[in-house]
């Protein structure tokens, strides 16, 4: 029986750490590969072809979903100010999570690891809760998260996990293969644009820094309004100590990323970015919230896909919530009605270019891109017939 990256296709594979997870003879592994995505590698000495990663895998085998009628659609922000302004949108996964921390539950989330990439990690306090605020924008490493989250339900300890929506997509997997009981276990995922390469977000950041060491990553820093945020890193050392910091959709790299040129392949189909979801809750930013809720620091949406999901929004204190038609929440997050991008011409040659010659170097492709885009929107160019001009500016 082939493995479930030989069955689904290597372009396909989401890097969700599935089926390293599942795997009984140890024999996958989970390594970066040179376009800068987590993929399983097989050692062929060790797999006995067995076929569990397939049942594993969220592209072979796709969990059950709500049905979309017996949705409840929220706009949501937390009551506490802190707390929202230091969340990417309304800071609302901080007030479930405290739901769960509340009856000595446990945690899993993403937090950045000592070099600045992100990793999932567990916490089980109010305090260490900040460490997974904010987003990342690049594949965090699973590593035996979903082992370790059925551990904790075996306990009877109730247990939070959040992540990508391939993510939780697999965790569901793992758990319903090994008949875990779901009652203590919670779901939240996000709505994703999708996962930029590692390896030109770590050339960006060396680009930006000089190689100096990284204090801290905001990507979503709101001191100017939620709709027109900052991305700010922190570097250096005592009186060296810098800050670059750039209204997002003006720094280059993440430009490149709004408009998905150095995606992982996946994410130019992904399977999951619609609805109905698999998980117990969706959140994300409500860019469609109604004009007498919106405020710049920050509307979160919340989507409750199942009844457990609703028991632990039920739950919450600090969560301010406003009924809401699924409808507004499409309107301003297309990747809740479609996973379908056209795969940029220039990927492969920027993502290469960044591997050869470094992020400056590939600075300059993606800055042609966006002048050709420009000149797209000014002269009002289908994007279809733009992308085919081959080179705009030299």
């Amino acid at each position: 029986m082939n493995t479930a990256i030989e069955n689904i296709g290597y372009e396909n594979c989401c890097g969700c750490f599935g089926c390293y997870n599942i795997c009984p003879k140890n024999a996958i592994r989970m390594v970066i590969d040179p376009m800068g995505f987590y993929k399983p590698r097989i050692d062929t000495q060790l797999c006995n072809d067995c076929g569990v990663c397939q049942k594993i895998c969220p592209i072979s085998t796709a969990p059950l979903s709500a049905k979309e009628d017996n949705w409840l659609s929220f706009a949501a922000w937390s009551s506490d100010i802190k707390t929202r302004m230091m969340s990417s949108s309304g800071g609302a996964f901080q007030e479930i999570a405290k739901v769960i921390i509340d009856k000595g539950g446990i945690i899993f989330g993403v937090a950045w690891d000592d070099l600045f990439l992100p990793h999932h990690i567990q916490v089980d306090t109010v305090e260490t809760l900040y460490c997974l605020a904010g987003s990342k924008y690049v594949q965090s490493r699973v590593g035996m998260t979903y082992n370790e989250v059925l551990k904790n339900a075996l306990i009877g300890r109730k247990v939070l996990f959040s992540g990508l929506p391939c993510q939780t997509s697999a965790l569901i997997n793992y758990l319903i293969y090994n008949n875990a009981n779901m009652e203590n276990i919670y779901t939240v995922d996000l709505i994703c644009h999708g996962v930029n390469s590692l390896t030109v977000f770590e050339s960006w950041l060396n680009y930006i820094t000089n190689g100096k060491g990284i204090n801290s990553i905001t990507f979503r820093d709101k001191s100017s309004g939620w709709s027109n945020f900052n991305v700010v890193i922190s570097y250096g050392k005592n009186e060296e100590g810098k800050e670059y910091k750039k209204v997002f959709h003006r720094d280059i790299f993440c430009w490149g990323y709004l408009y998905n040129l150095y995606l992982a392949k996946a994410c130019y189909n992904c399977k999951f970015a619609k609805v109905p979801r698999a998980s117990d809750i969706t959140l994300g930013d409500f860019w469609g919230v109604p004009a007498h809720l919106r405020d710049e620091r920050g509307v979160s949406i919340v989507l409750i896909n199942s009844m457990k999901g609703n028991e632990l929004i039920s739950q919450t204190n600090g969560l301010v919530l406003n009924k809401v038609d699924i409808s507004l929440a499409k309107k301003g997050n297309p990747r809740l009605c479609s996973g379908k991008y056209k795969q940029p011409r220039q990927r492969e040659r920027i993502i290469k270019t960044v591997q050869d010659k470094g992020f400056d170097q590939a600075k300059r492709l993606i800055e042609r891109e966006k002048i050709k885009i420009e000149i797209g929107r000014t002269l009002k160019i289908p994007f279809r017939i733009l992308r085919k001009i081959p080179e705009i500016v030299r």
